[in-house]
C-alpha cells in the first residue's frame, strides 16, 4: 500500500489529495490545487515497471513545463520506489518553482510600438492595450489560438506576418513578437522565430530591391537583420560555398569596422545578405596607392573619390587587393593621378 512508504510529513507546499486502494492510485496536489503528482498501477502497459508516475498542471492556459525534458523517471518496478520518485519531484519542483513559466490565464502578443498605433488600429479591429517593456511602450492584443497552430506563439507568428505584408513592412520597421500573460509577464521571444517564417515565404517588401552579392570580395550586409543585429553593419564577403542538389549556397563573412585584431568570421545563408552601398568620403586625405592606366603604381594623397557612395569589390591578388573604387591622388611632386584603389602587401 502506498500509505506504508509515505513520509511523516510532504514536502512544503503540497498535500495528500486521495488514496483509492480499489483502483491503486495515490495522488497529490500542490501550490494551492495548481500541479498535481499522481501514481497510478498499470501493469497491462508496462508488466515489469508497472507504477506510473504523472505531473499534471490544473490551472492556466500554457503548460509551465515540459515534463519529458525533465528525463524523469516515468515507470517503477514498486509502490516503494514510485512514492519515493514522486517525493524527490515534489521537493524538485518547490527548489525550481520559480523558474517556470509564469501562471497564465490569459495571453497576449506584442504587435508594434506606440507610435506604430494608427497603423495597427487600422489592422486590428479589436482591443487593443499598451504596456511599457523595457522602457518602450508597446502595443498589445488578446492571443488566439489559430486552426492548424500548435502554440499560441505559431498563431502569432501567423498574425502579425500577415499584418507585415498588408503594410508592406520592411523588416525594421516590425516590432511585435513577445508572448505575456495577463500581468504583462513574458512567456516567449518568438521574434527570431518570426524573422526566420518571413524569410522563408520571401517576404521583401516592394519598394525593397535586393541586390544579392555573387562575388568573393563584395561588401554586404544583411538585407533583413533582426531586431537584435547593427542593421548598418558591413562584412567582407571571402568565400561563397555551393551545393548540389536543393541545398542553398552559403557563404563566409567577416565583420568590418570592429576595431578587433582578429574579426569574427561567420558562414551564413548567400540570400540572407545584399551588397552594401558604402561611403567613400572617408578616404579623403588619406594616404593610398592606384593603379594607373599605364599599369604603374602611384602612390600619394587621395584628393577625391567618384562616386562617394557604391558598392565596393575586392579582388585579391598575390600580394594586393584591387577595389573598384574610383580616385584622385596628388602624388608627392603635386601631380594629380587617377586609377583604381589598391591595397599592397
Amino acid at each position: 500500500m502506498y500509505s506504508n512508504y509515505l513520509p511523516p510529513t510532504l514536502p512544503e507546499n503540497w498535500v495528500l489529495a486521495e488514496i483509492d486502494q480499489e483502483n491503486d492510485y495515490i495522488e497529490f496536489l500542490g501550490f494551492d490545487e495548481e500541479l498535481l503528482v499522481s501514481i497510478i498501477a498499470q501493469p497491462a502497459d508496462n508488466p515489469e515497471e508497472p507504477y506510473f508516475l504523472c505531473l499534471s498542471q490544473l490551472k492556466g492556459m500554457l503548460g509551465r513545463y515540459d515534463f519529458d525534458s525533465l528525463d524523469w523517471p516515468e515507470w517503477h518496478t514498486n509502490e516503494e520506489m514510485a512514492v519515493r520518485s514522486a517525493i524527490n519531484l515534489m521537493e524538485w519542483i518547490n527548489q525550481n518553482y520559480q523558474c517556470l513559466d509564469p501562471l497564465s490565464k490569459e495571453l497576449y502578443i506584442s504587435l508594434g510600438t506606440e507610435e506604430q498605433l494608427p497603423l495597427i488600429q487600422k489592422f486590428f479591429d479589436e482591443e487593443l492595450k499598451i504596456h511599457e517593456y523595457r522602457e518602450e511602450k508597446l502595443v498589445f492584443k488578446k492571443a488566439r489560438l489559430l486552426a492548424g497552430s500548435n502554440s499560441f506563439s505559431e498563431s502569432a507568428i501567423q498574425t502579425i506576418s500577415h499584418f507585415a505584408q498588408c503594410y508592406n513592412l520592411p523588416f525594421h520597421e516590425i516590432k511585435g513578437g513577445l508572448l505575456f500573460n495577463e500581468r504583462f509577464q513574458l512567456i516567449e521571444d518568438f521574434r527570431h522565430n518570426l524573422f526566420e517564417y518571413l524569410k522563408s515565404i520571401k517576404h521583401h517588401p516592394s519598394n525593397m530591391e535586393i541586390k544579392y552579392p555573387t562575388e568573393v570580395g563584395q561588401i554586404v550586409k544583411f538585407h533583413s537583420p533582426y531586431p537584435d543585429e547593427d542593421p548598418n553593419q558591413l562584412y567582407l564577403l571571402i568565400e561563397i560555398f555551393d551545393y548540389e542538389g536543393d541545398i542553398l549556397p552559403k557563404a563566409d563573412i567577416k565583420a568590418l569596422n570592429t576595431g578587433l585584431s582578429f574579426p569574427p568570421i561567420q558562414t551564413v545563408k548567400l540570400r540572407d545578405l545584399e551588397m552594401a552601398e558604402v561611403n567613400n568620403s572617408d578616404l579623403i586625405g588619406f594616404e593610398g596607392t592606384i593603379i594607373s592606366a599605364s599599369g604603374s603604381y602611384i602612390s600619394g594623397k587621395i584628393t577625391e573619390v567618384s562616386p562617394i557612395q557604391q558598392t565596393v569589390n575586392l579582388t585579391k591578388r598575390k600580394s594586393q587587393v584591387d577595389t573598384n573604387v574610383a580616385v584622385s591622388i596628388e602624388d608627392p611632386s603635386g601631380e594629380i593621378h587617377q586609377g583604381y584603389l589598391t591595397v599592397l602587401f
